[in-house]
């Protein structure tokens, strides 16, 4: 099994990590606007760590449902 098939079958920490990389974005976005610093690229990154997780669910999803289905017949 590919490392980040485990990874992504593990739901329970990839729901931890998903977590944690947005709730670090949303602290960044904050420390951000309160000091008056620019959050231009903020949106790009949100965006790309999405794309990311929805590749992994597109691309190991599919995987785990067919052996599920698999399994059940």
């Amino acid at each position: 099994m590919k490392p980040l098939h485990h990874f992504y079958i593990q739901q329970e920490i990839y729901q931890e990590v998903k977590k944690f990389f947005f709730d670090h974005l949303k602290e960044i976005t904050i420390k951000k606007a309160f000091a008056g610093e620019s959050t231009e690229g903020i949106l790009e990154a949100k965006n790309t760590i999405q794309n990311a997780f929805k590749q992994l669910e597109d691309t190991y999803g599919t995987t785990q449902q067919t052996q599920a289905t698999n399994v059940s017949e």
